[in-house]
């Protein structure tokens, strides 16, 4: 079993204590039916963690380029070991946002909750063992400035953020290259997690002006009130 399986499972019996749940790793939605239909060439892994999603993509059988985005060096050196071995993945220690600055990201006890906003009092409440411990200074770049760099031109492409509560900024980051993405897969969140977070209804509001509409959910966390995150499965409109 692979680091990343380990961490999750182990995150989810803790949660689980705590009234909490999470969905069963892994988070596929209809990934492998999705990858062959949009011809998808590039999938862009926003907030990549330990390379979890990019392990899955190969699981539901993605052969084509993997990029992940992982800021936090701790957690980029896991990544990378993740990713070790496979010549299409390819792994960039910087994090995608809406504008090119350097700033500092929050970083909890558990880095699937790092994030370069604050939490909430809903956050602190509900996952107080995931309190921040301390921050990094990290490098953060809009993905429409790389195109060239990173070879992207003409490339059918699959978005997915899962950035703590940053994921519209990373939308937002890549809008000259909006027209040839296919998919978007970002997480929402049905109650405020992190302070100054996109609203869901926001979020699902702008990527359907973008021509984007939403056809699956994938429960991630929840509670004995419902649903607290999901990820969105946002499909170009054919």
């Amino acid at each position: 079993m692979k680091l990343g399986h380990l961490l999750l499972l182990k995150a989810r019996n803790t949660m689980r204590k705590l009234g909490l749940d999470v969905a069963p790793f892994p988070r596929l939605g209809k990934m492998e039916f999705h990858f062959p239909r949009y011809a998808v060439d590039v999938l862009i892994d926003a907030g990549a963690n330990q390379g979890q999603y990019g392990l899955q993509a190969r699981e539901a059988g993605f052969r084509g380029r993997i990029i992940s985005f992982e800021p936090v060096k701790k957690t980029f050196a896991q990544l990378q070991q993740q990713a070790e071995g496979d010549p299409a993945w390819e792994c960039i220690n910087i994090a995608l946002g809406e504008t090119n600055e350097r700033t500092t990201i929050n970083i909890s006890r558990d880095s699937v909750f790092n994030s370069l906003l604050d939490h909430s009092a809903f956050m602190d409440a509900t996952f107080p063992q995931e309190a921040v411990i301390d921050k990094e200074t990290i490098e953060v770049k809009r993905l429409d400035g790389m195109v060239e760099e990173l070879h992207l031109a003409d490339k059918s492409i699959w978005l997915k953020a899962d950035t703590q509560g940053f994921d519209l900024f990373v939308v937002k980051g890549a809008e000259s290259l909006l027209g040839q993405t296919k998919v978007i897969q970002v997480e929402l969140s049905f109650r405020n997690i992190y302070v100054g977070q996109p609203p869901l209804e926001d979020v699902i509001r702008y990527l359907r002006s973008l021509g984007f509409v939403l056809a699956d959910i994938v429960p991630v966390t929840s509670d004995a009130h419902g649903l607290i995150e999901a990820d969105g499965i946002f499909l170009r409109k054919e």
